[in-house]
């Protein structure tokens, strides 16, 4: 039973095993360890190619060397036995001659050197013509040593042995030319050889050329792809989004990571809920008392609790204008806050006459314009779109009352309407001190003010171009600020023309 248990535990404990190698393989403990294992992948072509080639090049050096060899051997060969049968010749006319016993003795000595190089060429690789023709001149001369015997023949038996070795001595020349032949192949052979390895090695070359890029862009994205999390992460949490989960899948140490940015999403989240609720709660706990403040200012003003003289009406103006601005603020936190809140979701869409929205807002302000002398210029294309109209009025509200306020007393405000590359245009300029483009992006962030501010009693919230800009955006726009070189400062609000869907 317990043998039968341990059984079972091997393939689970196996399966466990495999699956931790593999989890260390594809999410390796640190970044350092995930780069190492990339540039090794990157550079397995690399390896593969040198042991390919070294391979290559010891192959074909050891068929070249191993061939020359032979050829160079048989061409020395043929031409030992070339030598070696005319000093067997010489040796036996001269024994005929002298008859001297040493003379056949030597003859002996050098028809055994003879049958050694024989021996030694046979064992060389030849092909099958050379192999035969190195037979049959062993074969003619061992006939010719019967002929002559040991101890010698008669005279006239050994004169016909002596004459037979002509014929052995053009068999070796037709020996030798095989054998100069036999390294001519081989050598033409070594050649051809040469040219497809290097065929071979030119094709190999490419295709781990192409391996490498491959791999390295798969080992590259390997790399780069906890990196671009992280990035997607913090630009997220940079732009206010804490409902997206941060997720980094990598090394463990970026998973850490990434584990940790969650943690700070979560804290985030808390904060910015935290504080959505204080500024909803102290716009509310402000509005009360501002009610009073502004009910009171404006019985006074009206004499109802009796009348004023001239310095009293100045305190009570004030105090009206000052009331009124607090509204404004306040009612700019609200907004803001209930956009951030809803992300920009709320409303209702419909067809929107651009154009004759612009003209509302204008009259709205033609109050404050009389009280600064300023003159509005309106260029103004009958446009319209699909949208909030909530939103839009925010958006173009926002913009004309920053001219207003920033203009100088007596000057003019330009303010144009036009389709422009398939988008509506409305522009506002005015001639004040203008805005630097180091402030040019910051101008949008909630509560920055400018260095130069409006002239009057009471700063802005800084809240007014965020509110616009969260409202652009809801519409699928964009606010920014243009530079023409012109004095003062010229904001474009772009909208995608849907013009063609509010009609449908």
């Amino acid at each position: 039973m317990r043998d039968s248990d341990s059984g079972n535990r091997n393939p689970e404990h196996r399966a466990r095993h495999e699956s931790s190698w593999l989890d260390t393989l594809v999410r390796p403990r640190s970044f350092g360890m995930l780069i190492l294992f990339g540039f090794g992948l990157a550079a397995l072509p690399l390896f593969i190619a040198l042991t390919i080639t070294s391979w290559q090049v010891e192959r074909l050096a050891r068929h070249g060397q191993d061939a020359v060899r032979d050829a160079v051997a048989a061409t020395q060969g043929g031409r030992s036995l070339i030598e070696q049968i005319t000093a067997v010749e010489r040796s036996l006319r001269q024994y005929l001659v002298l008859k001297d016993q040493a003379l056949f003795q030597t003859y002996l000595e050098t028809r055994g050197e003879f049958r050694d190089t024989a021996r030694k060429m046979m064992n060389l690789e030849r092909d099958a013509g050379q192999y035969r023709r190195l037979q049959d001149l062993i074969a003619a001369e061992r006939a010719v040593a019967n002929q002559v015997g040991n101890p010698p023949g008669e005279p006239a038996v050994l004169r016909a042995a002596v004459n037979r070795f002509g014929a052995l001595k053009e068999s070796s020349r037709a020996l030798l030319g095989e054998g100069q032949r036999l390294l001519s192949v081989r050598v033409t052979e070594m050649n051809d050889m040469a040219e497809r390895a290097e065929d071979l090695l030119r094709w190999q070359a490419i295709g781990l050329v192409l391996a490498a890029l491959i791999l390295s862009v798969v080992s590259s994205a390997l790399i780069l792809r906890p990196v671009r999390q992280i990035e997607r992460a913090i630009t997220r949490l940079g732009s206010s989004d804490f409902t997206t989960p941060v997720q980094v899948r990598g090394p463990r140490d970026l998973e850490s990571l990434g584990r940790h940015m969650e943690w700070l999403r979560h804290r985030l989240a808390t904060l910015e809920a935290q504080k959505q609720s204080f500024l909803r709660h102290i716009s509310h706990e402000l509005k009360t008392p501002l009610t009073a403040v502004r009910e009171g200012s404006t019985l006074l003003a009206e004499g109802t609790l009796g009348p004023l003289h001239n310095q009293q009406t100045e305190v009570t103006g004030i105090l009206q204008a000052n009331a009124m601005r607090l509204q404004r603020q306040i009612e700019d936190l609200l907004a803001f806050s209930r956009l951030r809140e809803a992300g920009g979701s709320q409303g209702v869409w419909e067809r929107v006459s651009v154009d004759r929205l612009i003209g509302e807002v204008l009259n709205d302000y033609r109050l404050p314009a009389l009280r600064r002398q300023l003159r509005f210029d309106t260029r103004l294309t009958a446009l319209s779109m699909h949208g909030d109209r909530g939103k839009i009025r925010t958006v173009v509200d926002n913009l004309i009352s920053n001219a207003v306020k920033y203009s100088p007393v007596g000057d003019r405000v330009e303010i144009s309407l036009a389709s422009v590359d398939g988008r509506i245009q409305f522009e506002v300029w005015d001639g004040g001190p203008g805005i630097s483009k180091g402030e040019s992006m910051r101008i949008f962030d909630p509560f920055y003010q400018g260095s130069i501010q409006p002239e009057g009693p009471v700063r802005g919230t800084g809240l007014g171009l965020t509110i616009a800009q969260e409202c652009a955006r809801s519409q699928g726009g964009e606010i920014s600020v243009i530079f023409d070189g012109n004095p003062g400062t010229r904001i474009r609000a772009s909208f995608p023309d849907l013009s063609a869907e509010g009609s449908s």
